[in-house]
């Protein structure tokens, strides 16, 4: 398959100018790239997602780990969560704030499932906040009006 283009269309229009060299470049790139990509989100990679996070109601008692089929057993009979659970999937099943206490066990490792996504929405607003305030009031000196950079990543 080596020389095929038709997974890059814009590379199409120039193949003909396209050297060894180039394409050996490109995909040392793309090596250093995916390395760079597994080396940075390895946590998430590592993540490991059981049935019972996605799943607690038709998740198979015997199979999970012997310190949640307790909790797993007394959620699959517990109505308020089935009715979480259908409302939302598990999504809105594990925001619950009482599956923090009825089941500690379960919550612990549910958990990580949602810290990636706070943070990263948490770097995109810093960003966002200290690109807005760089660019547009760079020329301004109004200190006032632009807020703390804290301020700005809090829900205050």
């Amino acid at each position: 398959m080596q020389g095929e283009f038709h997974q890059f269309p814009e590379l199409l229009t120039v193949k003909s100018h396209v050297t060894p060299e180039d394409i050996e470049r490109f995909g040392n790139h793309l090596s250093e790239l995916k390395l760079d990509m597994e080396k940075r989100f390895c946590d998430i990679l590592n993540l490991k997602v059981y049935d019972w996070m996605i799943n607690p109601f038709t998740a198979n008692a015997s199979n999970v780990d012997v310190t949640f089929q307790e909790g797993l057993l007394e959620m699959q009979f517990d109505d308020e969560s089935k009715t979480n659970y259908n409302n939302g999937e598990y999504q809105n099943l594990w925001q619950n704030k009482k599956m923090s206490g009825c089941y500690p066990n379960m919550w612990k490792v549910v958990r990580n499932l949602s810290l990636p996504f706070p943070t990263s929405y948490l770097v995109e607003s810093g960003f966002s906040a200290v690109n807005n305030i760089i660019t547009k009031h760079r020329n301004r000196l109004r200190i006032n009006e632009r807020g703390d950079l804290r301020l700005l990543l809090t829900k205050i």
